[in-house]
């Protein structure tokens, strides 16, 4: 087997650097119980390691180059200075890993983070700059998370050079929601706090639901789940709402047609016979648990062919009725 001498460096490197030790707790473990130091037998046995060796055991020969490789790497960006115990069999850092410290610089940079949504799936780091020009260049990184197929989530966060400038631009957002499309503007650490909230909105949502509030309290179920199927691109499959209720948990066919919800919802395009702007609302653990239990024992009211939309008859235990509602208009 021919072994890749520069790879073993670079993961050498890589497991030793402040980035991978931040969140590698078993490794940081082993480091703290040996007073720094790792042997090179249980490095080796971590999955990546595994990937590039097999079951290769290194002489002290090749143990050696691949040290002589990671010295001379010296001056690099991320370097972190590595000692090689006399036997060639266990590693450690000159300088040692203080956690502290990384954690530290992670929440100076929160604090001049602020969380800013709605935005559309295309949103690219001009169109922040673009939008808004007057603090563009107080702007140090605007972080755009993206799904798999690279759309945007909807939310941007801008890191700014000092916590003021942030707090200004929050303010300025806020204060001007005609200016600027409506959009809202959170710190980083209250996002922080809300986020497990949200937390079924990411892309791990494979229930494809979100929760709305807004509902007026005499709406009827038949006249909500109505109002949804008049609306061409809110493909609603499934309404789970009470009536007299004010909150209401929907899941849609596809995920494209969630994100054009969301979207849709966050852009407040979504109203009410009577002008009730729907709002997307947290879903707490036991909230998701429930929908998912009743939505496990339900036969979709409607589906969707390649043809177009279909709906089959909406069945109870009592009745069976035929269910028809026009597309023409989005106003009950």
């Amino acid at each position: 087997m021919n072994l890749n001498f520069k790879e073993i460096k670079d993961l050498i490197r890589f497991y030793f650097s402040n980035e991978n030790l931040s969140k590698d707790n078993l490794l940081l473990d082993i480091i703290t119980k040996n007073e720094g130091w790792v042997n090179l037998k249980q490095l080796f046995e971590f999955k990546d390691f595994k990937n590039v060796l097999g079951n290769v055991q290194l002489n002290n020969d090749e143990i050696q180059e691949i040290f002589k490789l990671i010295s001379e790497d010296k001056g690099a960006p991320q370097y972190i200075e590595l000692e090689l115990s006399d036997d060639f069999t266990k590693v450690s850092r000159v300088i040692p890993y203080v956690p502290s410290t990384f954690i530290d610089k992670n929440k100076v940079k929160n604090e001049k983070t602020c969380y800013i949504e709605p935005f559309d799936e295309h949103t690219t780091n001009d169109t922040i700059k673009s939008l808004f020009t007057e603090f563009a260049d107080q702007m140090v990184n605007i972080s755009i998370p993206r799904f798999s197929n690279f759309q945007s989530k909807g939310y941007v966060f801008i890191e700014f050079n000092e916590h003021e400038q942030m707090l200004q631009f929050i303010n300025t957002i806020n204060s001007n929601p005609q200016l600027y499309s409506n959009r809202m503007a959170i710190t980083r650490n209250e996002w922080e706090q809300y986020k497990n909230s949200y937390s079924y909105l990411n892309q791990k949502n494979l229930n494809r639901i979100i929760k709305i509030t807004g509902i007026p309290k005499e709406m009827k179920y038949k006249e909500l789940y109505g109002y949804f199927d008049k609306i061409p691109y809110f493909r609603v499959i499934y309404l789970d709402y009470k009536n007299g209720k004010s909150d209401a948990i929907l899941k849609f066919r596809n995920d494209n047609d969630l994100q054009m919800a969301i979207h849709a919802i966050y852009s407040e395009q979504v109203k009410l016979a009577d002008n009730s702007i729907l709002r997307i609302s947290p879903m707490s653990r036991d909230e998701l648990s429930r929908f998912r239990n009743t939505q496990n024992n339900y036969k979709s009211k409607k589906y969707f062919s390649n043809s177009g939309n279909s709906k089959p008859n909406q069945t109870t235990t009592t009745t069976t009725t035929t269910t028809t509602t026009s597309t023409t208009s989005t106003t009950i």
